[in-house]
């Protein structure tokens, strides 16, 4: 029998995955006994390796089918502008969009025509899952990367990868005009710390959590920063609702502000007559100080004189 130990001569990252799908299915190759390669070249080599080594198909049979996937990897390719929308630097839009794919299961296409696109959530066998790629990414630019493997693997043709990716975008978009967190300071730890804790705590939000047994707790800030905007973004109200809790939310951190400066402080009131109030005006303007800082100064001073102590000066 003739034999070819180089029949995949070349192989695209993104073609990597489904070719080894494909082939080892071909083979009748147990995936349990042999990993998935992480590496372009070693997914070519190994594969090359499984045809070779295989003697109950012959060569012609074997070059058909790696042309057939070829073809079929072709009809499934999504085009590059329909993931332009999914910025690899919007933190908030790339967890979004991975939680999204990780939870849903997405039935093939049996060849039945016009079908709808039908994604529905199924806690045991979402589609992600059975990609091999990572349950866990813990960066934007692993889940942007795991975002366009997912679209690549999935056996969809390419008009229902679109129409899947628009149904995606005009989620997104829904989501994104009902808050931008624009006030919210990244670079700020104080208060992404303070809201990390506010998000959790928070009764009203409740985070539909099924479906995400495989996602550890993240330890990074930013991460766990990512985690809390995803529970307000998945968080299933009226958007109204979400505008009125933003709304509560700030006013919270806005009075956080206010005691934070007032630490150690306290305030009084006190009544004092018109012309009392007029010199600590006119001292206060000529000496270029809050009323309230030079009257604690007179009263330090005057504290410090009624003990005999000297002054502080000004």
């Amino acid at each position: 029998m003739i034999r070819n130990s180089n029949m995949i001569e070349k192989l695209a990252t993104e073609e990597c995955p489904f070719f080894w799908k494909k082939i080892i299915q071909f083979l009748e190759i147990d995936p349990e006994e042999h990993p998935e390669p992480t590496s372009k070249e070693a997914y070519r080599l190994k594969l090359n390796e499984f045809l070779f080594n295989d003697m109950s198909i012959h060569i012609n049979e074997k070059s058909k089918f790696i042309k057939k996937i070829r073809l079929e990897f072709e009809e499934q390719r999504l085009g590059r502008h329909e993931l332009s929308w999914l910025d690899s630097k919007n933190d908030r839009l790339c967890y979004w969009v991975w939680e999204w794919i990780s939870m849903y299961t997405i039935s093939e296409n049996k060849g039945e025509p016009n079908r709808p696109i039908t994604p529905y959530f199924d806690p045991s066998i979402p589609s992600y899952t059975t990609m091999n790629l990572s349950m866990n990414p813990n960066s934007t630019a692993k889940r942007f990367e795991c975002i366009h493997q997912f679209f690549s693997m999935l056996a969809l043709p390419a008009r229902e990868k679109e129409t899947l990716c628009q149904e995606i975008y005009e989620s997104w978009l829904t989501i994104a005009n009902t808050e931008s967190f624009k006030w919210l300071n990244t670079k700020n730890t104080i208060q992404c710390e303070w809201f990390i804790e506010y998000i959790n705590s928070s009764k009203e939000i409740i985070f539909f959590k099924a479906g995400r047994r495989f996602t550890e707790e993240p330890i990074d800030l930013y991460e766990r920063l990512s985690k809390a905007i995803f529970k307000f973004d998945e968080w299933r109200v009226y958007a109204s609702d979400k505008k009125l809790f933003i709304i509560k939310m700030k006013r919270a951190w806005s009075q956080k502000q206010h005691r934070d400066k007032l630490n150690g402080k306290k305030a009084y009131s006190m009544v004092m007559s018109d012309d009392v109030k007029s010199k600590l005006d006119e001292m206060a303007i000529e000496k270029n100080m809050h009323r309230n800082i030079l009257l604690e100064q007179i009263i330090n001073d005057s504290y410090d004189d009624f003990l005999g102590r000297p002054r502080s000066g000004w």
